[in-house]
C-alpha cells in the first residue's frame, strides 16, 4: 500500500524535461570531476629578423637624435633657435624616440644576430673595423655587449622619465651620458684600436 502512495505522489509532480534532466546529470557527473589540466604554451624563441646595421640605423639613431634634439639650442648666423617643444604634439614624438630608444636596447641583446647582410671592409682612414671583425667581437665579448646595452637602456628609460616632466634640464644631462655610453661601446666594437682609444676613454 505504501509503494502505491508513492507511486500516486510521484505521479502528481510536473514531469522533468528530457533536456532539463540531461543538465542535472552532467552538471552531477562535471561536479565529481577534475577540472583538466592545461599545459602553457612554449614560449617563442627570440629570433633576430633584421641586421644589427639595420637596428643601429632605424631604430637606435633616429630615436637617439629624437631626444638629442628635443633640448638645449643651437646658434647660427640668423641667431639662438631653441629646440625645446612648444606644444603637445611635438612633445608627444619626443616621447616616442625615447620609447623606442628604451625597448630597441632589448632588442638589441638578442642573440646570433648578423652585423651587416653584405659584409663591408674596414674604413680606409680607419674609422671603422671591418663587418666580420665588428661581429668577431661582439661574439666573443657578448657579455660586454650586453651590458652596454643594458646600461643605455636604463638611461634611456630616465630619459623618458624627464620627458613625461618635461624637464628640459635634466633631459640635457640625460643626452650627454647617452652619447657617453654610446661613444663607450663604439670603442669596444666599432673602432679599430688606436693609442689613448679605449672603452674608459
Amino acid at each position: 500500500m505504501s509503494n502505491t502512495n508513492e507511486l500516486h505522489c510521484a505521479d502528481r509532480r510536473a514531469p522533468l524535461p528530457a533536456a532539463g534532466l540531461l543538465c542535472v546529470l552532467l552538471g552531477a557527473c562535471a561536479g565529481t570531476q577534475a577540472p583538466p589540466t592545461v599545459q602553457a604554451a612554449p614560449a617563442p624563441p627570440m629570433k633576430p629578423a633584421v641586421t644589427l646595421q639595420d637596428l643601429m640605423l632605424s631604430m637606435v639613431d633616429v630615436a637617439a637624435d629624437g631626444v638629442w634634439g628635443a633640448a638645449g639650442s643651437t646658434i647660427d648666423i640668423k641667431g639662438v633657435h631653441e629646440l625645446t617643444p612648444t606644444n603637445d604634439a611635438e612633445w608627444a614624438r619626443v616621447r616616442s624616440h625615447a620609447v623606442v630608444l628604451v625597448e630597441s636596447m632589448n632588442v638589441l641583446m638578442i642573440e646570433n644576430r648578423k652585423v651587416a647582410a653584405k659584409e663591408f671592409p674596414s674604413d680606409p682612414q680607419g674609422d671603422a673595423l671591418s663587418s666580420a671583425e665588428i661581429q668577431t667581437r661582439i661574439d666573443s665579448q657578448r657579455g660586454t655587449f650586453d651590458g652596454f646595452a643594458a646600461g643605455l637602456r636604463d638611461v634611456a628609460l630616465q630619459m623618458l622619465e624627464a620627458v613625461d616632466r618635461r624637464d628640459t634640464g635634466k633631459m640635457i644631462d640625460l643626452g650627454g651620458t647617452i652619447d657617453d655610453v654610446c661613444e663607450a661601446c663604439h670603442k669596444t666594437f666599432w673602432y679599430p684600436p688606436m693609442p689613448g682609444r679605449t672603452a674608459a676613454n
